[in-house]
């Protein structure tokens, strides 16, 4: 091969090579262009999404907000409205004459009675909720000191207040159903090893009020009880037994005959109680069958079935009935069977769901207010805290959503 032929073919080569290079390049910039327009639509997507995600923490945040101005509405509206409750009652009572109210606490009893001697008895005091309800009642009658105070049983909806009724009134003498509680298990105050106890903490706070006011009486509830004063009597007809397995049954059946008017309490005293009152007084039944007739009746149980036993009408035989019930309870309270049973006996059934609380005096029985506490409902969260609550989550939502958000970015 000559000179010119060994030039040419270098050439040749050089420029197969030059050809490749640029293609190569051209492949190169094209790959590097693929890549920064993928990087691109990758950076927008991300930025669309962090932007979707921020928008949707400022919606939650936004709802957390309105979701607190509402509840402090609401609440604030609901205890104005409960602060301006107007009662259609005189709040005091003429010697020789009483008043039996039946307060509306909602889901739960509370009796108040104002004795002919001017002394005042409490059976029972609502569940926690209607704390404020119970409280406005007493303090609108005037009443600083309680002169009997009676838990029928351990249940909430019974005594749920009453170590808020230790605290603000003078209680002088406590009758406690027949189950101890922690209190009494840890000071060595157990005197009767049959008895039940209940380790709810509304029965341990009661019990530990009850034993920490000074000069205060404590009896329990047991048949052939009572208490009497200048024309009125109150007997206990039960609990007989020393221990149930439901704490219902330790609700005493009270026949209290006030000015001539016979009226029976009865807690949550179910069948099984009535019917131990029916066998243990049956005698006195058969002989004079008209010795328990009564003229009103607190309906037990707030109208449940498990109570109120045909049984047991036939021999009280009231006029009217009194059910304490909350307005649309989930329990469906009262039962339409044990309506139906008092209808058939034209026993007149007043409900304080239907009319607020009840009052029975002397002379007349009257509802006190249409504009009453069930219906208000002071079942709320009070304005405070809900402030607090509501900072509280709205400052930790604020730093889960945004601070963190702040940091990643940095």
């Amino acid at each position: 091969m000559n000179k010119k032929q060994d030039d040419d073919l270098r050439n040749f080569a050089k420029k197969q090579i030059n050809k490749q290079i640029n293609k190569g390049k051209k492949k190169a910039v094209k790959n590097i262009e693929k890549i920064a327009r993928g990087e691109k639509v990758q950076t927008r997507a991300m930025s669309e999404k962090t932007k979707a995600k921020t928008a949707f923490k400022l919606v939650i945040y936004s709802i957390l907000w309105v979701a607190l101005i509402v509840s402090l509405f609401f609440s604030s509206t609901i205890e104005r409205q409960i602060n301006k409750t107007t009662f259609q009652f005189e709040t005091a009572v003429a010697t020789g004459e009483y008043k039996v109210h039946f307060i509306d606490v909602g889901q739960g009893d509370s009796t108040l009675i104002q004795l002919p001697d001017n002394k005042t008895m409490l059976i029972d005091t609502g569940d926690p909720s209607a704390k404020n309800a119970l409280v406005r009642y007493i303090d609108a009658l005037n009443i600083t000191t309680i002169d009997y105070f009676i838990a029928t049983h351990t249940d909430n909806d019974h005594i749920g207040n009453a170590p808020t009724v230790f605290s603000l009134y003078e209680i002088k003498n406590f009758y406690a159903p027949k189950c101890y509680s922690n209190y009494e298990t840890k000071n060595n105050k157990i005197e009767n090893p049959n008895y039940k106890v209940v380790t709810t903490k509304i029965w341990e706070n009661t019990i530990t009020s009850a034993y920490q006011e000074e000069g205060l009486t404590l009896k329990r509830n047991e048949a052939d009880e009572q208490i009497t004063g200048e024309d009125y009597s109150f007997v206990f007809y039960g609990p007989s037994e020393v221990k149930y397995t439901d704490v219902n049954d330790y609700s005493p059946i009270i026949i209290a005959n006030i000015c001539g008017i016979k009226y029976v309490f009865t807690g949550d005293a179910s069948v099984d109680t009535e019917e131990e009152f029916l066998n243990n007084y049956s005698s006195a039944i058969l002989s004079t069958p008209s010795v328990f007739d009564c003229n009103i009746l607190k309906v037990g149980h707030h109208g449940s079935d498990t109570s109120t036993s045909q049984e047991f009408l036939d021999v009280i035989l009231p006029e009217i009935a009194v059910i304490s019930v909350g307005k649309d309870n989930k329990y469906g309270h009262p039962k339409q069977e044990v309506c139906e049973r008092m209808e058939d006996m034209n026993i007149e059934i007043r409900r304080t769901d239907e009319e607020g609380s009840i009052v029975f005096s002397s002379n007349e029985s009257m509802p006190v207010s249409q504009s009453n506490f069930n219906h208000v409902s002071d079942s709320y969260v009070e304005w405070k805290y809900i402030v607090i609550v509501g900072g509280i989550v709205l400052a930790i939502s604020w730093f889960a959503f945004f601070s963190r958000s702040k940091k990643k970015a940095k």
